[in-house]
């Protein structure tokens, strides 16, 4: 007794040996010539497509190589333009010593004239206590 899916896989398989049979006498009869044209189409996108990435990665090279040139001229510009004002920039840093030993000679002053105000502040309580 033979069951549905049993009938049913006999059937696929001789639809697949008849398609095995067709493929093959197509290939030996040439119906389908379109196959010999198809293979040079598949190699030759592919050494296009390798030809395009070669040529892409030689663009990028040749990119990075301007981009860097441009950063270092941008770099020794921007080295020079400082190194032109380092005179200025000693000028500033002297002012701003100067500026320094100013506030410090005035906060000192401040500190013992209050230093001596406090004193005679002192002082005079203290005599004002003990004449009460």
């Amino acid at each position: 007794m033979v069951l549905d899916h049993q009938r049913a896989f006999r059937r696929l398989s001789g639809i697949d040996d008849l398609g095995r049979l067709f493929r093959r006498q197509d290939h030996l009869v040439g119906l389908r010539g379109d196959r010999q044209w198809k293979n040079y189409q598949q190699k030759f996108y592919a050494l296009e497509k390798k030809r395009l990435a070669f040529d892409a990665q030689a663009a990028e090279v040749k990119a990075n190589e301007a981009g860097l040139g441009k950063l270092q001229d941008d770099l020794k510009a921007a080295r020079e333009q400082l190194a032109s004002k380092k005179d200025e920039e000693a000028k500033l840093q002297d002012e701003v010593n100067r500026v320094q030993v100013e506030s410090s000679f005035i906060t000192r002053q401040f500190t013992m004239g209050k230093a001596t105000r406090d004193q005679y502040r002192s002082f005079y309580e203290r005599r004002s206590n003990a004449t009460t």
